[in-house]
């Protein structure tokens, strides 16, 4: 809970401002064995540089393997420079040859792929483009819910028309681009697909007809994923060419599992209100439960993460006035008044510092699957109901302490009682935890002292069940501090924002230190699931490290919580013709990046900066020394780190 001061920082951002955009293209997926090549084409589009990747199951698979690519007067080009990487993050990653061809003639280009084996061999192609054509699309809504209508918009834009779009908007398109088809593949959660064409909105934004639509009525719930191509022909130096791009898309869609009735009514719990006496000595720290009723609808989750805006009325003016925000991890529970419910802690401190009355309300309510952070319910406003003998004494405390408030610090600045203290100041530990799908540890064990290692190596884990996990690992130690990558950083605010553990318990200076990690979400992950769909490997979905949920989970992360993250990033160097990290990220990610992370998607807006360096990749297997491999900064770490 918080002061009303931030209830801005927690609405959730238009979908519009996590779409996702594509400078690159993927043609359908490669099949090919001995007297049954591979032949494709591409369109190029750009005079700078095109880059063309194959990702494969296994890097023995290049060694029986040809690749010819030919410009559009059917001549065999050979590539200005290449490299075998591997495209991935964190620990899943795909062999992957990519070439680069520097001032490409424009036109249609051909790649055929053929091998010597007898077997079937599956691959995947990229073309990444230079130019500044870019294919935008986005939801237009979060609240994704089976039987509930989801439209899909998409533009052909460039960095002029993203740079110019207001928040909440499509940008507009670009002028000299004329889109002349857009598929969707939409494979959905129960394995069947279907293919649709994108038709023009006439209702989206003022750029009439060129912005595109598909409308999806999902019945079943699970991960969906949307492959869309596109083509059409624009000009370049006054010449029309044709162009292709391509994107993924994926999000969840979740059951309407539970339903607010509209109703809510406070009770309280043993601890005794504040006295007169204790409000002049010791702050002590009474709280009342907010019970908001509801109704199943469907198979009901474990638990739920709810948010809701408490108001009352003023002591003195009598006029409505904002209290606090509540929000909290909150499983499904009965009440003897309104049946089952989700309950949510008030602090009476904060009804006091607004010298708040009864009436109580709860606004802005929302009722959010913790695998997704989509909201399942949500109301506008619902009146709070007290007893008559407990209204009476709310206002006898609020209208004696008022005037006399000292407020107790929130959080985990409460000063814990006895029971929950370290016992042994030198029994706290230095968690380092790896991020999603990792093989192996992330940091060197040699730049670290008095630490554990968090070992969950190979698995796709939602943000909350990764949280749960450290939780669960952190159990053994007095208390810990944690020193996360990637996705683990990620986990690692979650489990501070929402469960008790060591983590409360820890003294040092930083209690969460993280670096390479996407709190506003990464396309890679997804992408990466969907190859390894094709080919057979991987460790399946995470549709929870998408730009959309990520934005949903950071949007009720309080600021205070926030402020306990010391963030590092790092990024490739600049200054060659072609920068990058890993060449076949480039085509995806925007730029500059960390070969898995963008570096506009490692924003934690309250969170502390802990410094940016250049000439550091995400991991191991880059262009550039892997970013937890740093010895200088692995000191500072260590040495900062609360136990």
């Amino acid at each position: 809970m918080g002061s009303p001061s931030e209830f801005p920082q927690h609405v959730i951002p238009s979908p519009y401002d996590s779409a996702v955009s594509s400078l690159s293209y993927m043609p359908p997926w490669a099949s090919f064995q001995s007297g049954n090549p591979y032949v494709a084409t591409f369109e190029v589009d750009v005079v700078d540089y095109v880059t063309v990747a194959i990702v494969t199951e296994s890097a023995s698979d290049f060694q029986s393997m040809k690749m010819v690519v030919s410009d559009p007067n059917r001549n065999e080009v050979t590539p200005t420079f290449q490299t075998n990487e591997s495209l991935g993050m964190d620990g899943l990653t795909y062999p992957t040859l990519t070439m680069a061809f520097v001032q490409p003639m424009a036109g249609q280009w051909c790649i055929v792929i053929s091998t010597s084996c007898s077997d079937v061999k599956q691959a995947a192609v990229l073309i990444g483009y230079s130019g500044s054509l870019i294919w935008h699309s986005s939801l237009d809504t979060h609240q994704l819910l089976t039987g509930d209508t989801i439209n899909v918009y998409a533009v052909a834009t460039d960095k002029a028309g993203l740079l110019g779009r207001e928040s909440g908007q499509m940008p507009k398109s670009m002028e000299n681009a004329i889109v002349e088809d857009a598929t969707v593949t939409l494979f959905n959660p129960n394995d069947t697909t279907s293919v649709r064409k994108m038709e023009p909105s006439l209702t989206n934004n003022s750029d009439t007809g060129k912005t595109l639509l598909l409308t999806i009525e999902p019945t079943v719930a699970g991960t969906y994923r949307m492959w869309t191509t596109v083509s059409g022909e624009l000009m370049i130096r006054d010449k029309p060419v044709k162009f292709q791009r391509s994107s993924w898309m994926t999000f969840c869609v979740v059951d309407k599992s539970l339903r607010l009735t509209g109703k809510a009514h406070i009770h309280r719990d043993h601890l005794p209100l504040l006295s007169h006496s204790s409000m002049s000595s010791s702050c002590q720290k009474p709280h009342f439960w907010v019970a908001i009723s509801v109704v199943p609808e469907a198979s009901v989750n474990k638990v739920y993460r709810v948010y809701g805006q408490v108001w009352g009325k003023h002591l003195i003016f009598g006029s409505d006035v904002p209290v606090a925000w509540v929000s909290g991890m909150s499983d499904v529970s009965y009440d003897d008044t309104l049946g089952n419910i989700v309950s949510l802690r008030l602090d009476v401190e904060w009804l006091l510092k607004a010298w708040a009355f009864p009436p109580y309300s709860l606004r802005q309510v929302r009722i959010e699957e913790v695998d997704s952070f989509i909201t399942v319910s949500s109301a506008e406003n619902m009146k709070i109901e007290v007893s008559e003998s407990l209204s009476n004494e709310v206002k006898h405390i609020v209208s004696i302490n008022g005037s006399q408030l000292e407020m107790c610090t929130l959080q985990s600045n409460y000063p814990l009682p006895n029971s929950l203290k370290r016992f042994d100041e030198n029994g706290g530990k230095l968690i380092l935890v790896h991020g999603y799908c990792a093989q192996k540890g992330s940091f060197p064990e040699s730049d670290f002292t008095d630490f554990a290692y968090f070992e969950d190596y190979q698995q796709s884990r939602s943000t909350d069940e990764f949280a749960r996990l450290i939780q669960e690992f952190g159990d053994q130690f007095d208390s810990f501090g944690l020193a996360a990558h990637s996705q683990g950083g990620i986990a690692s605010l979650h489990l501070y924002t929402y469960y008790e553990s060591g983590l409360d318990k820890a003294t040092g200076e930083r209690l969460i230190q993280s670096i390479g990690t996407p709190y506003r979400g990464s396309p890679l992950a997804e992408l990466l699931a969907a190859i390894g769909k094709l080919i057979g490997i991987g460790c399946g979905s995470n549709p929870d490290l998408s730009y959309d949920s990520m934005e949903r989970w950071l949007a009720a992360i309080p600021a205070d919580m926030q402020q306990a993250v010391h963030v590092y990033t790092t990024q490739y160097k600049t200054g060659g013709l072609i920068n990058y990290c890993l060449l076949p990220s480039n085509l995806i990610l925007s730029w500059p990046n960390d070969g898995v992370v963008e570096i506009k998607k490692t924003e934690l807006p309250h969170g502390q900066p802990a410094g940016h360096r250049e000439g550091e990749c995400h991991t191991t297997g880059m262009n550039w020394p892997p970013q937890t491999r740093n010895p200088e900064r692995n000191e500072e770490i260590n040495r900062l780190a609360a136990r």
